[in-house]
Protein backbone atom coordinates (compact mmCIF):
# COMPACT_ATOMS: atom_id res chain seq x y z
CA UNK A 1 0.00 0.00 0.00
CA UNK A 2 2.71 2.25 0.75
CA UNK A 3 4.97 1.95 -2.07
CA UNK A 4 1.48 2.66 -4.04
CA UNK A 5 0.95 5.86 -2.30
CA UNK A 6 4.49 6.86 -3.66
CA UNK A 7 3.48 5.72 -7.22
CA UNK A 8 0.78 8.16 -7.19
CA UNK A 9 2.13 10.61 -5.58
CA UNK A 10 5.66 10.76 -7.84
CA UNK A 11 2.89 10.09 -10.87
CA UNK A 12 1.18 13.56 -10.11
CA UNK A 13 4.40 15.21 -9.51
CA UNK A 14 6.14 13.98 -12.45
CA UNK A 15 3.06 15.07 -14.53
CA UNK A 16 4.25 18.98 -14.37
CA UNK A 17 7.26 18.13 -15.72
CA UNK A 18 8.34 20.38 -17.93
CA UNK A 19 8.93 19.27 -21.56
CA UNK A 20 11.67 20.25 -23.47
CA UNK A 21 12.48 19.77 -26.90
CA UNK A 22 16.03 18.28 -27.44
CA UNK A 23 18.90 18.13 -30.12
CA UNK A 24 20.21 15.08 -31.59
CA UNK A 25 24.33 14.23 -29.71
CA UNK A 26 22.44 16.16 -26.95
CA UNK A 27 20.57 15.43 -23.23
CA UNK A 28 17.35 14.77 -23.84
CA UNK A 29 16.16 17.18 -20.66
CA UNK A 30 17.44 18.61 -17.78
CA UNK A 31 17.29 17.10 -14.46
CA UNK A 32 14.13 18.32 -12.21
CA UNK A 33 14.94 20.80 -10.01
CA UNK A 34 13.28 21.29 -6.20
CA UNK A 35 13.13 24.20 -4.02
CA UNK A 36 14.11 22.14 -1.02
CA UNK A 37 17.17 20.74 -2.49
CA UNK A 38 20.35 22.97 -2.67
CA UNK A 39 22.63 20.34 -4.39
CA UNK A 40 22.40 17.11 -6.58
CA UNK A 41 26.10 15.40 -6.73
CA UNK A 42 26.17 12.30 -8.39
CA UNK A 43 28.45 9.34 -7.50
CA UNK A 44 29.80 7.06 -10.22
CA UNK A 45 33.56 5.70 -9.93
CA UNK A 46 35.53 6.81 -12.35
CA UNK A 47 32.67 8.97 -14.64
CA UNK A 48 34.29 10.40 -17.59
CA UNK A 49 32.96 13.50 -16.77
CA UNK A 50 30.62 15.29 -13.93
CA UNK A 51 28.43 18.54 -14.16
CA UNK A 52 26.09 19.46 -11.69
CA UNK A 53 23.47 16.90 -11.44
CA UNK A 54 24.63 14.81 -14.38
CA UNK A 55 27.70 12.21 -14.70
CA UNK A 56 28.64 11.21 -17.99
CA UNK A 57 29.96 7.24 -18.85
CA UNK A 58 31.49 6.66 -21.78
CA UNK A 59 32.37 2.98 -23.27
CA UNK A 60 35.49 2.34 -21.08
CA UNK A 61 33.76 3.36 -17.80
CA UNK A 62 30.58 1.79 -18.71
CA UNK A 63 32.72 -1.64 -19.42
CA UNK A 64 34.37 -1.45 -16.14
CA UNK A 65 31.08 -0.40 -14.36
CA UNK A 66 29.38 -3.37 -15.52
CA UNK A 67 31.82 -6.11 -15.15
CA UNK A 68 32.72 -5.57 -11.85
CA UNK A 69 28.97 -4.81 -10.99
CA UNK A 70 29.51 -1.22 -9.31
CA UNK A 71 27.36 0.50 -7.11
CA UNK A 72 26.37 3.91 -8.46
CA UNK A 73 24.65 6.73 -5.89
CA UNK A 74 23.28 10.33 -6.04
CA UNK A 75 23.23 12.43 -2.95
CA UNK A 76 20.37 15.23 -2.82
CA UNK A 77 21.44 17.75 -0.07
CA UNK A 78 18.32 19.13 1.17
CA UNK A 79 17.30 22.02 2.99
CA UNK A 80 15.16 20.42 5.47
CA UNK A 81 15.34 17.49 7.76
CA UNK A 82 13.89 14.44 6.10
CA UNK A 83 14.07 12.10 9.10
CA UNK A 84 11.41 14.24 11.47
CA UNK A 85 8.91 12.31 10.79
CA UNK A 86 6.01 9.97 12.30
CA UNK A 87 3.14 8.16 10.70
CA UNK A 88 1.31 11.49 10.83
CA UNK A 89 4.14 13.63 9.50
CA UNK A 90 5.45 11.95 5.92
CA UNK A 91 8.35 14.70 4.36
CA UNK A 92 9.79 11.88 2.19
CA UNK A 93 8.08 9.67 -0.59
CA UNK A 94 10.68 7.43 -1.52
CA UNK A 95 12.90 7.26 -4.68
CA UNK A 96 12.40 5.92 -8.38
CA UNK A 97 14.73 5.50 -11.49
CA UNK A 98 13.88 5.65 -15.16
CA UNK A 99 15.40 6.00 -18.36
CA UNK A 100 15.06 8.18 -21.50
CA UNK A 101 16.37 7.85 -24.95
CA UNK A 102 19.34 10.98 -26.08
CA UNK A 103 17.60 13.53 -28.06
CA UNK A 104 14.27 12.57 -27.59
CA UNK A 105 10.76 14.60 -25.78
CA UNK A 106 9.38 12.79 -22.67
CA UNK A 107 6.95 13.43 -20.12
CA UNK A 108 7.66 10.81 -17.61
CA UNK A 109 5.07 10.35 -14.82
CA UNK A 110 6.03 7.28 -13.57
CA UNK A 111 2.90 5.27 -14.25
CA UNK A 112 3.86 1.70 -15.02
CA UNK A 113 3.87 2.88 -19.16
CA UNK A 114 6.98 4.94 -18.34
CA UNK A 115 8.77 2.05 -16.88
CA UNK A 116 9.81 3.60 -13.19
CA UNK A 117 11.17 1.24 -10.98
CA UNK A 118 11.05 1.81 -7.05
CA UNK A 119 14.23 1.81 -5.39
CA UNK A 120 14.01 -0.28 -2.19
CA UNK A 121 14.55 1.78 1.05
CA UNK A 122 17.55 -0.17 2.21
CA UNK A 123 19.31 1.40 -0.32
CA UNK A 124 18.15 5.12 0.55
CA UNK A 125 20.17 6.77 3.57
CA UNK A 126 18.51 9.62 4.98
CA UNK A 127 20.17 12.30 7.49
CA UNK A 128 19.59 16.00 8.69
CA UNK A 129 20.96 16.81 5.86
CA UNK A 130 21.11 14.76 2.65
CA UNK A 131 19.07 11.90 1.15
CA UNK A 132 21.32 9.69 -0.87
CA UNK A 133 20.20 7.02 -2.97
CA UNK A 134 22.03 3.67 -4.37
CA UNK A 135 21.48 1.51 -7.53
CA UNK A 136 23.98 -1.19 -8.56
CA UNK A 137 24.89 0.43 -12.21
CA UNK A 138 23.36 -3.16 -13.73
CA UNK A 139 19.96 -2.72 -11.76
CA UNK A 140 19.80 1.35 -13.79
CA UNK A 141 20.75 0.33 -16.71
CA UNK A 142 20.31 -3.20 -17.44
CA UNK A 143 24.08 -3.33 -18.83
CA UNK A 144 25.42 -6.44 -17.61
CA UNK A 145 28.65 -7.68 -19.29
CA UNK A 146 31.47 -5.79 -21.69
CA UNK A 147 29.07 -6.72 -24.85
CA UNK A 148 25.81 -5.09 -23.09
CA UNK A 149 27.99 -2.01 -23.48
CA UNK A 150 29.05 -2.30 -26.68
CA UNK A 151 25.74 -2.46 -28.08
CA UNK A 152 25.81 1.29 -28.57
CA UNK A 153 24.06 2.83 -26.38
CA UNK A 154 22.89 6.01 -25.76
CA UNK A 155 20.60 6.83 -22.88
CA UNK A 156 20.07 9.16 -19.99
CA UNK A 157 19.39 7.36 -16.65
CA UNK A 158 17.95 8.95 -14.53
CA UNK A 159 17.52 8.92 -10.07
CA UNK A 160 14.06 11.14 -8.58
CA UNK A 161 12.73 11.79 -5.24
CA UNK A 162 10.01 13.16 -3.31
CA UNK A 163 10.00 15.57 -0.85
CA UNK A 164 8.11 18.51 0.79
CA UNK A 165 8.76 20.75 4.13
CA UNK A 166 5.34 20.29 5.90
CA UNK A 167 2.26 17.93 6.31
CA UNK A 168 0.51 20.53 5.56
CA UNK A 169 1.54 21.09 2.10
CA UNK A 170 -0.37 18.91 -0.45
CA UNK A 171 2.30 19.90 -3.17
CA UNK A 172 5.48 17.55 -3.25
CA UNK A 173 8.52 18.44 -4.97
CA UNK A 174 10.46 16.11 -6.89
CA UNK A 175 14.29 16.19 -7.36
CA UNK A 176 16.95 14.57 -10.16
CA UNK A 177 20.01 12.86 -10.77
CA UNK A 178 21.11 11.52 -13.80
CA UNK A 179 23.33 9.59 -15.45
CA UNK A 180 24.52 9.91 -19.51
CA UNK A 181 25.59 6.27 -20.92
CA UNK A 182 27.32 6.78 -24.31
CA UNK A 183 28.74 4.33 -25.94
CA UNK A 184 28.96 4.95 -29.36
CA UNK A 185 31.68 5.35 -31.30
CA UNK A 186 31.72 8.49 -33.28
CA UNK A 187 33.05 8.31 -37.38
CA UNK A 188 36.66 8.07 -38.01
CA UNK A 189 38.14 10.88 -40.04
CA UNK A 190 39.16 10.52 -43.59
CA UNK A 191 41.53 11.33 -46.02
CA UNK A 192 44.87 11.35 -43.84
CA UNK A 193 48.36 12.50 -44.96
CA UNK A 194 51.43 12.70 -42.50
CA UNK A 195 54.54 13.81 -42.48
CA UNK A 196 57.78 12.91 -39.41
CA UNK A 197 60.28 13.47 -38.17
CA UNK A 198 62.27 11.72 -35.03
CA UNK A 199 60.42 13.81 -32.65
CA UNK A 200 56.89 14.74 -34.52
CA UNK A 201 53.99 14.01 -36.82
CA UNK A 202 52.74 16.69 -38.66
CA UNK A 203 48.78 15.57 -39.92
CA UNK A 204 46.61 16.12 -42.01
CA UNK A 205 42.61 14.88 -42.56
CA UNK A 206 39.28 15.17 -43.35
CA UNK A 207 37.56 15.85 -39.97
CA UNK A 208 35.37 13.14 -38.73
CA UNK A 209 31.87 13.76 -39.82
CA UNK A 210 30.17 12.86 -35.83
CA UNK A 211 28.79 16.26 -34.15
CA UNK A 212 30.23 15.06 -30.90
CA UNK A 213 33.67 14.74 -32.39
CA UNK A 214 36.04 16.33 -30.06
CA UNK A 215 39.84 15.22 -30.78
CA UNK A 216 41.69 13.25 -32.35
CA UNK A 217 44.08 10.91 -31.87
CA UNK A 218 47.34 8.92 -33.81
CA UNK A 219 48.77 5.52 -33.87
CA UNK A 220 51.91 4.74 -35.19
CA UNK A 221 53.46 0.51 -36.14
CA UNK A 222 55.89 -0.76 -37.30
CA UNK A 223 53.30 -3.27 -39.47
CA UNK A 224 50.60 -2.01 -41.78
CA UNK A 225 47.18 -0.88 -40.23
CA UNK A 226 44.13 -2.33 -41.66
CA UNK A 227 40.88 0.68 -41.77
CA UNK A 228 38.20 -0.76 -38.75
CA UNK A 229 39.97 -1.44 -35.65
CA UNK A 230 39.66 -0.19 -32.85
CA UNK A 231 42.64 1.43 -30.71
CA UNK A 232 41.14 0.62 -27.44
CA UNK A 233 40.16 -3.20 -27.90
CA UNK A 234 41.16 -5.55 -25.15
CA UNK A 235 44.83 -6.49 -25.16
CA UNK A 236 45.74 -3.96 -28.35
CA UNK A 237 49.15 -3.63 -28.78
CA UNK A 238 48.29 -0.20 -29.94
CA UNK A 239 49.46 3.09 -28.58
CA UNK A 240 47.84 6.29 -28.72
CA UNK A 241 49.57 10.10 -29.44
CA UNK A 242 47.26 12.78 -28.67
CA UNK A 243 46.96 15.19 -31.63
CA UNK A 244 47.09 19.09 -30.53
CA UNK A 245 45.30 21.80 -32.55
CA UNK A 246 42.96 19.36 -34.20
CA UNK A 247 39.84 20.47 -34.81
CA UNK A 248 40.57 22.07 -37.50
CA UNK A 249 41.89 19.02 -39.82
CA UNK A 250 45.78 19.82 -38.98
CA UNK A 251 47.72 19.14 -36.06
CA UNK A 252 50.90 17.35 -34.64
CA UNK A 253 51.70 14.62 -32.08
CA UNK A 254 54.87 14.23 -30.48
CA UNK A 255 56.49 10.46 -31.24
CA UNK A 256 60.41 9.02 -30.54
CA UNK A 257 61.00 7.48 -33.92
CA UNK A 258 65.08 7.81 -35.27
CA UNK A 259 65.78 9.16 -38.49
CA UNK A 260 64.76 7.12 -41.63
CA UNK A 261 62.52 5.06 -39.82
CA UNK A 262 59.58 3.31 -41.93
CA UNK A 263 56.36 3.65 -39.64
CA UNK A 264 52.30 3.05 -40.48
CA UNK A 265 50.24 5.98 -39.16
CA UNK A 266 46.49 5.62 -38.93
CA UNK A 267 44.02 8.02 -36.54
CA UNK A 268 41.05 8.34 -34.86
CA UNK A 269 38.43 9.99 -33.61
CA UNK A 270 37.66 10.93 -29.46
CA UNK A 271 34.19 11.99 -28.86
CA UNK A 272 33.17 13.98 -26.14
CA UNK A 273 32.61 11.13 -23.59
CA UNK A 274 35.67 9.89 -24.08
CA UNK A 275 34.72 7.05 -26.71
CA UNK A 276 37.03 6.27 -29.66
CA UNK A 277 36.28 5.65 -33.20
CA UNK A 278 37.46 2.98 -35.72
CA UNK A 279 41.11 3.20 -36.99
CA UNK A 280 41.59 4.40 -40.39
CA UNK A 281 43.51 2.54 -42.93
CA UNK A 282 47.24 3.71 -42.46
CA UNK A 283 49.61 5.95 -44.26
CA UNK A 284 53.42 4.84 -44.50
CA UNK A 285 55.94 7.68 -43.68
CA UNK A 286 59.32 7.70 -43.28
CA UNK A 287 60.72 9.98 -40.47
CA UNK A 288 63.48 12.27 -42.21
CA UNK A 289 66.59 13.29 -40.44
CA UNK A 290 65.93 16.24 -38.48
CA UNK A 291 68.19 19.59 -39.95
CA UNK A 292 71.49 20.72 -37.47
CA UNK A 293 70.88 24.27 -37.70
CA UNK A 294 74.16 25.27 -36.81
CA UNK A 295 75.59 23.00 -39.63
CA UNK A 296 73.24 24.66 -42.19
CA UNK A 297 74.67 28.39 -40.88
CA UNK A 298 78.01 27.50 -41.69
CA UNK A 299 77.37 25.88 -45.18
CA UNK A 300 75.90 28.96 -45.44
CA UNK A 301 78.87 31.35 -44.70
CA UNK A 302 78.48 31.74 -41.26
CA UNK A 303 81.14 31.92 -38.82
CA UNK A 304 81.88 30.73 -35.43
CA UNK A 305 83.64 34.01 -34.20
CA UNK A 306 81.40 36.23 -35.79
CA UNK A 307 79.28 37.60 -38.64
CA UNK A 308 76.55 36.41 -40.95
CA UNK A 309 76.11 34.77 -44.03
CA UNK A 310 74.72 36.34 -46.76
CA UNK A 311 75.14 34.24 -49.18
CA UNK A 312 71.77 34.45 -51.72
CA UNK A 313 71.07 37.42 -50.59
CA UNK A 314 71.40 40.62 -52.50
CA UNK A 315 72.82 43.73 -51.69
CA UNK A 316 69.78 45.70 -51.93
CA UNK A 317 67.32 43.35 -50.06
CA UNK A 318 65.82 44.42 -46.81
CA UNK A 319 68.00 41.70 -45.09
CA UNK A 320 71.02 43.50 -45.79
CA UNK A 321 70.12 46.86 -45.83
CA UNK A 322 67.30 46.32 -42.20
CA UNK A 323 67.85 43.20 -41.24
CA UNK A 324 71.18 43.30 -38.94
CA UNK A 325 69.34 42.88 -35.79
CA UNK A 326 67.71 39.72 -36.85
CA UNK A 327 70.90 38.39 -37.93
CA UNK A 328 72.62 38.92 -34.62
CA UNK A 329 69.83 38.26 -32.51
CA UNK A 330 69.83 34.52 -34.62
CA UNK A 331 73.94 34.10 -34.42
CA UNK A 332 73.74 34.51 -30.65
CA UNK A 333 70.73 32.19 -30.45
CA UNK A 334 73.19 29.59 -32.54
CA UNK A 335 75.98 30.30 -30.82
CA UNK A 336 74.23 28.86 -27.10
CA UNK A 337 73.24 26.52 -29.01
CA UNK A 338 76.64 25.22 -30.29
CA UNK A 339 78.10 25.59 -27.26
CA UNK A 340 75.59 23.01 -25.87
CA UNK A 341 76.25 20.83 -28.58
CA UNK A 342 80.00 20.71 -28.10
Amino acid sequence: MKVLLRRIVLAALCATSVNVVAVADTQAREPAVAALVSEVVPDVVNAYNLDGATAWVGLKECKALATNDVDVAVRFDTKIDTTVEDNATVLFNGAVHYSLARGTTANVDCVAADGCADIPEAEITRTEKDITVGIAFRDLTGLVSTASCEDAVDREFFVRIGLRNSQLVDTWQIAEGRIVVDTVRPEPPTAISAVATPNSLKLEWTVSKSTDADRYVAVVSDTPITAGEFPDAENSPRKLYPITGGQAGKGSATVNLTANQVVYVAMATRDLNGNLSALTASQEVTAADTIDFWDYYQSEGGQEEGGCSVAGVHADSGLVNGGWMMFFSGLALMIGLRRRKQ
